[in-house]
């Protein structure tokens, strides 16, 4: 794993890329079966930032979520922090919801770096953590990516 970071970091410093260390993810998922099933759900994690995607509406909230999710039709999609340091991502894929949860780790044998996304309306960056894998055969690939806050 050093050799790899310290590889990374002679490439890094010529690309201006973003920092990596090592580290891990530990990933859980639940099905929810409806949009009704998977706002529950969402209360009862309580996040404290992160965005949401209905039919009709999306936005972004930073000290808890709107009271009326719904008013914006069913959920489709959202991204979170929860307040012990957990992100969410939550996706309907046509027919159920997946919640899936992620835990940062300190030590691994992934690579971890932070990345920020442009939001809409240029206001403030969608802050995002990557974990990365080597494959034998394709090299490093990034397996996992989470929302952790705004910038």
């Amino acid at each position: 794993m050093m050799d790899l970071l310290e590889a990374y970091g002679r490439v890094a410093g010529a690309w201006q890329l973003p920092p990596m260390r090592a580290g891990a993810v530990v990933v859980t998922c639940e099905s929810l079966a409806t949009a009704a099933d998977a706002e529950r759900r969402l209360r009862e994690l309580a996040p404290v930032s992160g965005w949401l995607q209905c039919q009709s509406w999306q936005g972004a909230f930073e000290r808890g979520l709107p009271d009326a999710i719904i008013d914006g039709g069913s959920l489709i999609a959202a991204e979170a922090v929860l307040e012990d340091g957990r992100s969410l991502l939550l996706q309907y894929d046509g027919c159920a919801w997946s919640l899936w949860l992620f835990r940062h780790q300190e030590s691994g044998e992934e690579l971890v770096d932070e990345v920020t996304h442009l939001r809409e309306g240029g206001a403030q960056g969608l802050r995002y953590r990557r974990y990365w894998r080597r494959d034998p055969a394709r090299g490093l690939l990034q397996h996992a990516a989470c929302f952790i806050g705004f910038e």
